[in-house]
């Protein structure tokens, strides 16, 4: 657990390092109007869950890695509702990509289990999610020219149900998580958004681990 607290630390550390000289966007919109806004678009991420042997032997059949449950690429479609000033749901749907190994099973696989062979394998499937998101102290950030995008920091309680082809299992599992976040307006159309958390899955066994995740997004 200490090595996972670390490692989670570090990726919030260099996430809000990377961002600390941050491009001013001013506006003469009085505080009272202030709201985030409703967008949509393309994004591009990656989630990153932290170390339950369980659930790395059920995903890769190897019970010597120690690290990294799952690495997830993601490319999905967004789209950001406004629900109250500082109060949003984001809906989304699109494709995952989970690399990982496979054990190559030959006639010797049940007498000699101590030297099974492995292969690099990719998996795909399809996940939709809809995420309520709070926006905190949005109204201060953007009176400081920094709320372009609804940037700055957020609580989201993402809930995801995905299409899992992993390990000769098909299956929809539903994936709830609890994340500490930041977002950032790097250009007019284009942001990058990093955050920490809890992911509770159904997948194999109920377990809360550490997750952490990145993404960077084109507006439309």
């Amino acid at each position: 657990m200490k090595h996972q607290t670390i490692t989670v630390l570090l990726l919030l550390s260099s996430f809000t390092t990377l961002f600390s000289q941050q491009e001013i966007y001013l506006d003469n919109t009085p505080k009272d109007s202030i709201s985030i806004k409703t967008l949509k678009g393309i994004a591009l991420g990656y989630n990153g869950i932290f170390n339950t042997h369980e659930i790395i032997s059920y995903l890769s059949y190897d019970s010597n890695q120690s690290i990294m449950t799952k690495n997830e690429f993601q490319l999905h479609y967004f789209h950001e509702f406004k629900l109250l000033p500082s109060l949003g749901v984001i809906a989304k749907g699109g494709f995952y990509l989970i690399p990982s190994r496979k054990p190559i099973l030959d006639s010797g696989y049940y007498s000699n289990m101590q030297n099974i062979k492995y292969k690099n394998v990719v998996y795909t499937g399809l996940q939709l999610s809809l995420e309520p998101r709070w926006y905190v102290g949005y109204k201060t950030q953007y009176m400081k020219g920094k709320g372009a995008l609804n940037s700055g920091w957020y609580i989201g309680l993402p809930l995801e149900a995905v299409n899992y082809k992993i390990a000769n299992v098909s299956r929809i599992a539903f994936n709830f998580s609890t994340n500490f976040g930041y977002r950032h307006a790097i250009a007019k159309k284009i942001f990058l958004e990093g955050s920490i958390g809890y992911s509770i899955s159904n997948f194999a066994i109920y377990t809360a681990q550490p997750v952490a995740t990145l993404k960077v997004a084109y507006c439309l």
